[in-house]
């Protein structure tokens, strides 16, 4: 595909929340005040170098060292544009004058070191969640996530590890699901950069408009990809949707090495980290390639080889995004980095066979909030809809509210058809090991309907003191069947002020609530998972054994708010 021209390109990055100065030549110095940006938008430079390079991909770094107002210091990485351009993005949520002064590992070379300019950070005055409060951070009690001015995140994401593909063509399909997932309230959207799981080592399956992010045989990247890819990672920004980046498959370090897997890496943090982005450090870290002779030495060696790229990756992640690893099916990010203090929240891959997941999901959980270091455990793929021609909308609704009511800071839901962006153009991947997961196109999975209801489940908690909740399985009776226990019920919230608790479709005919405090007054109402539609009850408060009992008139699953009002309860 023809790239745009640097005027529509500009419009673009300017549109997508990107402030793109005009490239300099050798020996610019830009005037004091001469550049403007708005808070947490992109600032991009392009330099052009003066001295010939035969590989600019290695044979010169380029950085940027920036001076904040206040006279702090700090030094990000740029990155090689293609041919003789570099460049560097900068993004800040502090106000004021900046300046900077770009070095070379070459000095000689007058296009790329020592250029100076100046810059000014003024306030940002949309709606954007992610450019008016920030990037996303572990919150002070390290069980969920805020942006980088304190305002509470509530993670829903949907995973499109083909996202960044000519699967989904841009413009017009890119735009098509990211409006449909933005009006569905997602504000997360994790994809891998070209190197996506299910097909073999460097698949056509993962060009987009400009072919593959790395060329094995120069060991080198493709800029002219991630010009592509920029429109569509820009435009998600512009939607108010994290980008959660992951570079490839666990088992690519192995055929890639070390090495020039810290150099992807870099490559990929210079040119997106100045946006809202996560990283996440491979896919299925420990997973062997579909047909190693040799997987459990694989699944080690992978581990090994993963660790020394995650201690670069903090090394140079001058941003302060958060880190992660995607786990293998049944594991999570703790387990599989040699040294879990390097991530800043678990990711849980908790498995796929319909409700059968729930009791692994929910162990896991638990396992995770309870196991050192502390940090916000995240069921990040469960029982994708619509995987094996299973796992429907109920599965959805009760594995979202499961998640979020025992721990989890938010859910990523997946689809299958949507994960590899299948189409009649480009069918369902078959697995090297010749497996095939089913045949839905992407245009269908799109409208179906979990997708909807986990949004909605994100819309009902945010209308609450959602941050302040916490489990309270003792809230419920545990019941007499332990095989049933997990899929019947779970409650979280805060004593004497919030209670949110969901019955699944097998709950008791007669709903029981434990513990209420004595003297306080609840109000009462229910929400059907699936619409959002509010169900009043009216004013709840405990027995003299601090119980509350109500006979239900709905089969269906439902979710019960307490909230307590100022009113007191006589016993």
């Amino acid at each position: 595909m023809t790239q745009p021209s640097e005027i529509n390109r500009r419009d673009f990055l300017k549109r997508a929340g990107v402030a793109v100065a005009a490239s300099s030549l050798a020996g610019t110095v830009f005037a004091a005040g001469g550049e403007r940006v708005e808070q947490n938008n992109v600032l991009e430079k392009s330099f052009r170098a003066s001295s010939p390079y035969r590989d600019p991909f290695h044979d010169v770094e380029f950085k940027v060292r920036i001076t904040f107002p206040g006279g702090r210091e700090q030094t990000y990485p740029g990155y090689w544009a293609g041919g003789d351009v570099f460049k560097f993005r900068f993004s800040s949520h502090e106000v004021g004058e900046f300046s900077y002064v770009t070095l070379s590992s070459n000095p000689g070379d007058a296009g790329l070191h020592q250029q100076r300019g100046t810059f000014r950070v003024v306030r940002y005055e949309g709606d954007n969640p992610l450019l008016k409060h920030g990037p996303i951070r572990v919150s002070a009690d390290k069980r969920h996530f805020t942006h980088l001015d304190g305002t509470p995140f509530l993670w829903l994401g949907d995973t499109w590890w083909c996202g960044m593909t000519k699967r989904l063509a841009w413009p017009d399909e890119f735009k098509l699901i990211t409006e449909d997932r933005q009006q569905k309230g997602y504000n997360v959207i994790q994809f891998t950069a070209g190197l996506a799981p299910s097909g073999t080592y460097f698949d056509q399956k993962n060009v987009n408009e400009a072919g593959l992010p790395w060329d094995e045989a120069s060991q080198s990247v493709n800029p002219a990809y991630f010009d592509a890819a920029d429109q569509r990672v820009f435009h998600l920004v512009s939607a108010g949707m994290v980008p959660v980046v992951v570079p490839c498959w666990g088992f690519y370090v192995l055929r890639m090495g070390t090495g020039p897997m810290k150099k992807f890496w870099a490559y990929i943090m210079a040119r997106w980290g100045a946006l809202p982005a996560v990283w996440c450090l491979a896919g299925e870290l420990s997973m062997p390639y579909y047909t190693s002779k040799t997987p459990e030495d694989d699944a080690r060696r992978q581990r090994e080889e993963w660790q020394g790229v995650l201690e670069y990756v903090r090394e140079i992640n001058c941003w302060g995004h958060l880190v992660t690893i995607h786990p293998r099916y049944g594991s999570s990010a703790k387990a599989e980095a040699l040294n879990p203090a390097h991530l800043d929240f678990d990711m849980l891959q908790t498995g796929h066979m319909y409700l059968q997941a729930l009791p692994k999901t929910l162990t896991m959980l638990r396992d995770s909030r309870t196991s050192q270091p502390v940090m916000p455990a995240l069921v990040d793929e469960v029982a994708y809809e619509g995987i094996a021609e299973t796992n429907w909308e109920d599965c959805q609704r009760q594995l979202f509210w499961a998640s979020v009511l025992s721990g989890s800071p938010g859910f990523t839901y997946g689809a299958h058809g949507i994960t590899q962006f299948n189409s009649p153009e480009h069918p369902s991947h078959v697995q090297p090991q010749g497996l095939s997961w089913g045949e839905a196109p992407w245009k269908d999975s799109m409208h179906y309907r979990g997708s909807r209801q986990v949004g909605i489940g994100k819309k009902v908690l945010e209308s609450l003191n959602w941050p302040g909740m916490e489990p309270h399985p003792e809230w419920l009776e545990p019941g007499n069947n332990p095989l049933l226990r997990p899929f019947v019920s779970y409650a979280a919230g805060i004593p004497a002020r919030l209670r949110v608790i969901y019955f699944s479709s097998i709950s008791p005919t007669g709903l029981k609530v434990l513990k209420l405090e004595p003297g306080v007054v609840y109000d009462a109402h229910f929400v059907v998972p699936s619409s959002g539609k509010k169900l009043p009850v009216g004013k709840v408060h405990g027995d003299d054994k601090g119980v509350w009992t109500m006979t239900r008139t709905r089969k269906h699953d439902l979710l019960l708010v307490l909230t307590a009002g100022s009113e007191t309860a006589s016993r």
